[in-house]
């Protein structure tokens, strides 16, 4: 090999070694702005920042109806990639302020941004319907806005995620292999992830946790599933209730409840007693009936169907479902997903844990894992 050929390869290897840490630097910087967006406290995004343009646009639902899609577009820097980002169950929906922070943070580094409003999870409901709703959202983006093959990638949050993983599966999700996939405090077994909004208790392995539930889970538990009850009684006028104490109005609430008969009366209540014995029992009751559903939902019955790799991201100190769900979830799924633990975090990216060192030692790894989760989006 002649010299001027040794120094000509030796110069191509330099730079692609330069290209490559290049990359990852930029991969890293962005990966640093997402989460120093995201654990801002100082604001909580409830006005559009500057450097992002949001458009509104309208997707075809399963159901028949045209739901609202948030579109946020970078003012310059674009990159080629795009994210649909899809709310949890909650009232707020597309609107959430968890979801704002992210979705901003994510803009803000050049990705376009869509935020659907899944109608069933904004009423909190977890069916199959959201099933339907997310493939139709995805084909809807992709045909409208001409996405092409691997361009726009997901994040599902807290039960969407599950939800995500079994619409990418479907025969109705089309033709276009998504980008990366990533589920942020999802479940693998959607009986447990209720059981635990429930009890407060879950186990996986030799991992146990046991705190206190959340009363207000009980109660979008039974709002939810009521359906799901076989005994005899008014469903409806028990319903209208319910949404009072689900919407934190207590005084319409109770006022609502004084004049049910006694029967109905004596069922709320029992929905409405934390923890009991006597509502865990209903929960059973409903569980019972519920069961093949619920199964249908779980990513652990038809992980084999999930389509590439899934970025699997969990706060350990999430007390809406454990974050032992995501280690049963990357076992299912194997070499298929990619799993980190944040002990900084709760339920959503801005709750975080109460020690500055478990911030400080988890941080690090946060930032590799959405790095190489970001580069995984781009190719």
């Amino acid at each position: 090999m002649s010299s001027t050929a040794g120094v000509l390869i030796y110069a191509v290897v330099f730079a692609l070694v330069i290209w490559r840490l290049s990359r990852w630097y930029v991969l890293l910087r962005h990966s640093a702005t997402v989460l120093k967006i995201i654990g801002n406290d100082k604001d909580d995004f409830s006005t559009i920042p500057a450097g992002v343009v949001e458009q509104s646009l309208r997707y075809p639902h399963p159901g028949g109806t045209e739901e609202p899609c948030r579109k946020l577009i970078p003012e310059r820097s674009q990159r080629r990639t795009a994210f649909i980002v899809l709310h949890g169950a909650s009232p707020f929906g597309e609107n959430h302020p968890a979801i704002n922070k992210l979705t901003y943070a994510l803009t803000l580094i050049g990705i376009t941004v869509y935020i659907p409003r899944l109608p069933r999870l904004k009423a909190l409901h977890i069916d199959d319907e959201t099933t339907k709703a997310i493939a139709a959202c995805y084909r809807h983006i992709v045909a409208v806005d001409g996405w092409g093959e691997g361009r726009v990638s997901l994040i599902g949050t807290s039960f969407a995620g599950g939800l995500l993983l079994k619409a990418t599966g479907a025969e109705s999700w089309g033709t276009v292999r998504p980008g990366a996939i990533m589920t942020f405090g999802t479940y693998c077994d959607l009986e447990v992830a209720l059981r635990f909004v429930l009890t407060g208790k879950a186990e996986y392995g030799r991992d146990r946790i046991e705190t206190t539930p959340d009363p207000w889970g009980q109660i979008a538990f039974f709002h939810n599933y009521l359906d799901h009850f076989e005994r005899p009684f008014d469903k409806q006028v028990v319903r209208l209730a319910l949404d009072h104490f689900i919407a934190g109005d207590e005084t319409e609430g109770q006022r609502a409840m004084a004049q049910l008969p006694d029967r109905e009366r004596q069922l709320l209540g029992t929905m409405l007693s934390p923890s009991s014995s006597a509502a865990l029992e209903l929960a059973e009751e409903i569980m019972d009936h519920a069961r093949p559903m619920l199964e249908s939902l779980s990513p652990a019955s038809f992980a084999g169907s999930i389509r590439g790799k899934v970025w699997i991201l969990h706060g350990r100190q999430d007390n809406s479902i454990p974050y032992t769900e995501a280690l049963a979830l990357k076992a299912k799924l194997g070499r298929n997903a990619v799993l980190n633990i944040a002990g900084h975090y709760g339920h959503n990216p801005t709750e975080k844990g109460p020690s500055l060192w478990h911030q400080v030692r988890h941080a690090f790894g946060m930032l590799i894992f959405l790095a190489r989760f970001l580069k995984a989006a781009e190719n």
